[in-house]
């Protein structure tokens, strides 16, 4: 199975902020996680470089080591490659874009229900109080989840129109930075509240490794 590079961009943005030593680099990518430790391990990348990400997993590559890559019989892509490669990475999780489209449509159709059955109990001379399990179904509906700090998987989330997003990382400034599923797949992302803001709502549905 073959072993892939993609172009040197410039990172100087994500590089200042994270206090890296380098500010040009690119991606070590594979069809195969096995076989791209392999490759990664013929250049002198150690383990802890492995970018362990829940579908974009690869290695980075500065401009001295894409060269030896290639030398080593990598082979070059462009960024279309990298897209479609990520896209293929995504739906083998199981969770592609209609599956995504359906969930939210059920979703908002439980937030519906319990919006009606607030209202019918609000109604006539002496509304009754609120049922019981709506607070319960409302919350379970959101996503929402007691924050672990030990919990290392990386979370999925629908937005207010009904788009995914998965996280990509945390920023000390902005917060938990997130990224659509079908964006550039070394996207750094946006803030969740910034997220939220635009469109109208952000909810959890799950997480994964």
């Amino acid at each position: 199975m073959p072993v892939y590079v993609d172009e040197i961009k410039d990172y100087t943005s994500v590089s200042t902020m994270r206090g890296l030593r380098y500010t040009h680099w690119c991606h070590l990518l594979a069809d195969e996680i096995e076989e791209l430790h392999a490759f990664a391990q013929r250049l002198g990348l150690r383990p802890p470089w492995f970018q362990d990400h829940a579908y974009r997993w690869h290695y980075d590559l500065t401009p001295g080591k894409r060269a030896m890559a290639v030398r080593y019989g990598a082979q070059e892509v462009d960024h279309h490659f990298v897209a479609e490669l990520m896209a293929k990475r995504r739906e083998a999780l199981g969770l592609p874009a209609e599956e995504m489209a359906h969930l939210s449509s059920c979703l908002g159709a439980v937030r519906d229900l319990c919006d009606r059955a607030r209202q019918d109990a609000r109604r006539g001379e002496q509304p009754l109080p609120e049922p019981e399990w709506v607070k319960a179904v409302e919350q379970a509906a959101s996503g929402n989840r007691p924050d672990d700090p030990a919990d290392r998987r990386r979370r999925i989330y629908i937005d207010g129109k009904g788009r995914a997003w998965m996280s990509q990382d945390t920023d000390p400034v902005r917060g938990e930075l997130i990224a659509p599923f079908d964006t550039s797949p070394f996207d750094d992302g946006e803030p969740t509240e910034a997220v939220r803001a635009s469109t109208g709502g952000l909810r959890e549905i799950g997480r994964i490794r």
